[in-house]
């Protein structure tokens, strides 16, 4: 009898044991999300603020929880006030409590005002893309973080993003960059091309910025080449004698928006590289411009 009840609590400890080995080292992390595109990426900020609409500031605490859904490798979420006040910061919770407004990236952007004017529209949320330091990295990666803002149910306002290093989207980030400086425009006045210059590192990327000209070709704001402003360009050809400045204002004689590959030869390299536009054709002040970006293939 006492050598049946010893084999039936061995019996049950290793079936203890087993259960345990298989929680640890088997069971999928579910709770820990893939974030690997600019998609997953939104929709981990969005869960944030739905977490933060239901919940409140009480999330905050879990946000900070390190190896947890919210809080894992180089991936975390940080929350701002609008005025740039810093409330939640997993790497380092002592800089907590500091206004970032004035915070600046290694090419001197101003990234604390850019993330507080990224989501000052009408979709309340954006897209920054600057270059800042891997841990434990002394040069400059670039970064895209996504924001969104969002009133907690104390009624107090946040801004509330997520970024990551070298994150692949090229296509995603052009347009969405071209769309973002079309709606500015939009709200505004082409007289706002003229503050676009006084902060045009905003407007570069990757290998990629944004440019505006009118349908004439004539060069309103180009991010890389000023020097290229106020001169005219419609018969300006690719690498591979291609006018492709006038194959772009031909393609948006009957379309809002177009996409555009040609060859171009960087001046710093003799290898020639295939790019691709994405364009979009703006009716403001009486005038059609075209607001642009390209990236490589």
């Amino acid at each position: 009898m006492k050598s049946n009840r010893a084999n039936f609590n061995f019996l049950l400890l290793a079936i203890l044991i087993v259960t345990l080995f298989y929680l640890v080292t088997c069971v999928p992390e579910t709770s820990r999300p893939v974030v690997e595109t600019p998609q997953d990426l939104m929709l981990f900020v969005d869960k944030a603020v739905s977490a933060i609409k239901i919940d409140g500031e009480t999330v905050f605490s879990a946000f900070r929880q390190p190896d947890s859904e919210w809080f894992h490798d180089d991936l975390y979420i940080f929350v701002w006030g609008t005025d740039g006040m810093r409330y939640v910061y997993p790497p380092d919770p002592e800089g907590e409590g500091t206004n970032m407004i004035d915070l600046k990236d290694s090419d001197n952007r101003p990234i604390g005002k850019m993330i507080l004017n990224a989501v000052k529209n009408d979709k309340n949320s954006g897209w920054v893309h600057y270059r800042w330091p891997k841990p434990d990295a002394s040069e400059p990666s670039w970064k895209s973080t996504y924001m969104a803002a969002v009133k907690a149910p104390s009624g107090l306002d946040y801004v509330i993003g997520s970024g990551l290093y070298d994150i692949p989207g090229d296509e995603y980030y052009v347009q969405e960059a071209v769309l973002s400086t079309a709606e500015i425009l939009r709200n505004k006045s082409t007289a706002y091309i003229d503050s676009m210059k006084s902060c045009r590192a905003q407007y570069i990327f990757y290998d990629s910025n944004i440019f505006i000209f009118t349908a004439a070709g004539d060069v309103l704001f180009n991010a890389v080449h000023p020097d290229k402003e106020n001169s005219n360009i419609h018969d300006f050809s690719d690498a591979g004698e291609k006018a492709f400045l006038l194959e772009m204002i031909n393609l948006l004689q009957d379309n809002e928006e177009n996409w555009l590959n040609y060859t171009w030869q960087p001046s710093e390299t003799n290898t020639a590289v295939t790019r691709r536009a994405y364009l979009i054709k703006l009716i403001q002040d009486n005038e059609t411009i075209i607001i642009g970006a390209a990236y490589n293939l």
